[in-house]
């Protein structure tokens, strides 16, 4: 099971709190113990031995706080370090989030600012995340994002069976802004596209 399926079960089935956290324990200790044994790396595929043993992460979860002892490998030919327990369970690479609350992190942070993200919060979660926090998510998924193969991104944005919209809108507008420096004023543009199927 990967963390986001075992989270999103023990949230469902307990919300939050100790029970939850206790279920969530239960489902990650049925887990084989993660061996120190020399793994493939994820870009060569060639065996490569623990270079450091179980070096912990804590991560914010559905449920609440969750720690994981794991190794650490590095490839050296393809310069890569790498979890195989975090592969395994599909978490992010980086940060203190799960995909799961990651996700949830992203869809406020794309759409507010990140001190109101961080109001809005609290209306459907328990656990505070600080707007330093989104602002961390945006930065570490955009990057990926950047780094990705742009075809193929654009491919998995597509929504599945999307027929062509009846009309694309185009609006583009300027506003004076005060800046810094001789110049009082600028005139920025922002604008927007979307589908509108009438």
């Amino acid at each position: 099971m990967t963390m986001s399926q075992m989270e999103l079960s023990v949230w469902r089935a307990f919300g939050t709190g100790e029970q939850a956290q206790v279920a969530l324990a239960v489902l990650l200790g049925r887990m084989k113990d993660e061996l120190p044994t020399a793994k493939p790396c994820p870009k060569c595929s060639k065996r490569v031995p623990v270079r450091t043993k179980e070096r912990e992460r804590t991560l914010t979860s559905l449920v609440g706080s969750v720690t994981l002892r794991r190794n650490y490998h590095y490839c050296e030919e393809c310069k890569l370090g790498f979890y195989p327990l975090d592969l395994r369970l599909q978490l992010p690479e980086l940060g203190e989030l799960t995909s799961e609350m990651e996700k949830r992190a992203l869809d406020f942070a794309v759409n507010e600012i990140f001190d109101d993200c961080a109001q809005r919060w609290l209306l459907h979660y328990e656990r505070p995340l600080s707007p330093v926090l989104f602002r961390h998510v945006v930065e570490r998924v955009g990057r990926q994002c950047e780094a990705a193969d742009q075809g193929r991104l654009q491919e998995q944005l597509k929504a599945p069976n999307e027929q062509p919209a009846e009309c694309l809108v185009a609006e583009v507008d300027g506003s004076m802004l005060a800046i810094r420096g001789l110049e009082p004023w600028k005139e920025a543009k922002v604008g927007i596209v979307y589908r509108h199927n009438v």
